[in-house]
């Protein structure tokens, strides 16, 4: 608080006594300064601003006193919930204690009475002693039958034969059985329409329910199409223009059965897929497209082939007659033979998934020597199927093979 004196006068302060902070406060108020000069109406006015700024810090330090309670009450609360937990703590180690010393004493109990039950048993016996007692053959059980009837024979040297049997066998693959696939309808959609209101459609008419029951499973394909299995012996050709007529052009069906190929030789050098189509139509019954037939140059010279494939039931009713009348040239039909050949045994008529003959994959197919490949081989060829003067000349699975040769007729069969 500043003051205002008139010129030429000074205000001198004493030091605050030690005596206490009360003394200290009312020492520098008015009555401790000395003013020189000035007249009683000036005093008044130090005095008065003295007084009131010795009680804006009383005001101050009566703050600070409640606050420093107000702490201090908090601190006692806070430390007597530590005490309370503490206690707490206290009390649930004491209980951990004793029952840790209870479950000590239960097993002493359990030790003491194990050792006890132990002293009651009889002495073991040696090795010794069991391994003379595993030489020891019980006699057979015989099982009582009814009358007229002969128990099982079950004797340990036939269960000895069995074991070994199996053991030799281990090493031997066997031949995997083969899963039947079954026909099928796949449904190729739209792009306006989805594949649910394609189920949808097909199950809900009353048409179909004669084909509902020849399918087994309706799932999607990798390419999101619809693919109807159906169940083993039933035919997808006829139903295919069933699910046609119900779709109305909202999809494109097409059935998925075992394929053949037919081969159709001795035909003139001027005959076309039309004409071979509309043959086949007129003398068999069986519709095929003109696209799907390939016709190729033959031998001997001025004659040609077509090729084209069927399914397996159109197949087999155009090889019941395989005659087949084109122009002015009767040819014949037959069926086209994929050769299916063995790269563990070079073998044909299986894959190497089930053979269960010798491995020959580390060997040259030229000489059938180990070491090398046949892009490297220098020695003579060598036949793994023929034996004496007749394997050389040929490699293995080499079509001037007679064994090859033998297989492949059969398979033609």
């Amino acid at each position: 608080m500043s003051l205002r004196l008139r010129p030429g006068y000074t205000v001198v302060a004493q030091k605050p006594s030690k005596t206490s902070p009360s003394a200290a406060v009312l020492n520098a108020s008015a009555a401790s300064m000395k003013v020189r000069g000035c007249n009683k109406s000036e005093k008044v006015a130090i005095s008065s601003s003295c007084l009131g700024f010795a009680a804006f810090k009383k005001e101050q330090l009566i703050e600070k006193l409640v606050c420093s309670t107000k702490e201090c009450e908090n601190l006692q609360v806070e430390r007597d919930a530590l005490r309370a937990e503490r206690d707490d703590l206290r009390a649930q180690l004491n209980d951990l204690r004793r029952e840790q010393e209870s479950l000590r004493q239960a097993l002493e109990n359990v030790e003491n009475r194990m050792q006890e039950m132990a002293n009651k048993l009889p002495p073991q016996h040696d090795a010794e002693t069991s391994a003379r007692n595993s030489d020891i053959v019980l006699p057979e059980f015989r099982q009582q039958t009814k009358k007229g009837r002969q128990p099982k024979q079950t004797s340990t040297v036939a269960a000895v034969t069995m074991n070994n049997d199996d053991s030799a066998n281990d090493g031997e693959k066997t031949k995997k059985r083969q899963r039947k696939r079954c026909q099928a309808m796949v449904v190729e959609a739209n792009k306006e329409v989805s594949y649910a209101d394609i189920l949808r459609v097909l199950r809900t008419d009353e048409s179909l329910t004669t084909v509902g029951q020849q399918m087994s499973k309706v799932r999607r394909t990798k390419n999101g199409s619809l693919l109807f299995e159906l169940k083993h012996g039933r035919e997808a050709n006829p139903l295919t223009s069933a699910l046609e007529k119900a779709l109305e052009g909202k999809a494109k069906v097409s059935a998925r059965a075992p394929i053949t190929t037919v081969e159709c030789r001795n035909l003139d050098e001027i005959a076309t897929p039309e004409e071979v189509s509309v043959a086949i139509r007129e003398m068999h019954g069986v519709v095929i497209s003109p696209e799907a037939i390939r016709v190729r140059p033959a031998f001997p010279k001025g004659t040609q082939r077509a090729f084209f494939a069927l399914y397996k039931a159109d197949a087999e009713k155009l090889l019941s007659k395989p005659r087949l009348q084109v122009g002015w040239t009767v040819c014949s039909l037959r069926e086209v033979i994929r050769e299916t050949k063995c790269y563990h045994c070079w073998r044909l008529g299986h894959n190497a998934s089930q053979c269960t003959g010798p491995d020959h994959t580390a060997l040259c197919m030229k000489c059938g020597d180990k070491g090398h490949k046949r892009v490297e081989c220098v020695s003579q060829q060598k036949c793994l199927d023929c034996s004496g003067e007749s394997a050389y000349g040929h490699a293995t699975g080499s079509y001037h093979c007679p064994n090859k040769r033998a297989a492949w007729r059969t398979a033609s069969k």
